[in-house]
């Protein structure tokens, strides 16, 4: 099968654009797909999903051409399991804060011998048994991409013990949450906050790892690719409607004089 198209950009250096999806419509992901976005988080943390929600929007995904990364709602192995058989083409793992609970994720979500995945032949992502099993395996330990979300202090604290464990794929760092775990809601900006995204910026990638980070816009997604930030999830689906909505309105509203 060919390369998850995000992995093939991050591998060579290049930035890849997605978006978040908390709407919970299948048609939501096709249209990210068809505007061009490479990959979609599928939020079950944040949004509304649940596991009924998942194959619909999956489905959609790989029907649409863009790479469906889902974001379970904790570090916990049946969740990255069920996500990973259903087709999921990467894994974005909230508060990993040590070196422990990163080498956790890759233990669920890699078979042996990287890992301790259950393994079922009839899976959706198995193609429902007629993919061969040993080449399904070594594909399934190869490309959906282990993305570990740094949103806390702590974990940047033990930033060196997570980047030592293997099979890791993106780092991907919280500024909003980091800012909470200081005491300081919502100051992202606050001289604190920009040291600890600069330090997991900076360690990360003298690591090897790609960095990732959520963007309001285009142009702060630009000044985060200045700083050497290679994922970039940019908004979320209910914003583009919501902004969209917004501002039309906007413009009508005058017109009643």
């Amino acid at each position: 099968m060919p390369m998850n198209r995000v992995r093939e950009l991050l591998t060579a250096g290049r930035p890849a654009f997605g978006t978040f999806n908390w709407l919970t419509g299948p048609e939501c992901v096709e249209i990210l797909g068809a505007a061009g976005f490479d990959f979609v988080v599928i939020d079950m943390e944040h949004g509304p999903h649940g596991q009924d929600h998942l194959p619909g929007l999956l489905r959609a995904a790989d029907a649409a051409g863009i790479v469906p990364i889902v974001r379970v709602t904790k570090n916990e192995p049946t969740l990255i399991l069920r996500a990973l058989d259903l087709g999921a083409k990467g894994l974005h793992v909230p508060q990993v804060n040590t070196g422990a609970e990163a080498a956790a994720v890759v233990q669920a979500a890699r078979y042996w011998p990287q890992g301790e995945r259950g393994f079922a032949p009839g899976t959706r992502a198995a193609r429902f048994g007629a993919l061969d099993q040993e080449a399904y395996i070594a594909e399934a330990n190869a490309d959906p991409l282990l993305i570990i979300h740094i949103e806390n202090r702590l974990g940047v604290e033990n930033l060196d013990d997570i980047l030592a464990v293997p099979g890791i794929d993106v780092i991907f760092i919280g500024p909003a949450d980091l800012s909470q775990s200081l005491g300081l809601p919502g100051q992202l900006g606050h001289p604190r906050v920009v040291e600890l995204v600069e330090v997991t910026i900076a360690k990360a990638k003298q690591a090897g790892l790609p960095v990732g980070i959520f963007a309001l816009n285009a142009e702060e997604a630009a000044r985060w690719v200045r700083a050497g930030v290679t994922y970039l999830a940019l908004g979320a689906d209910s914003f583009f409607l919501f902004n969209t909505a917004r501002a039309l309105v906007e413009q009508l509203l005058p017109l009643r004089g």
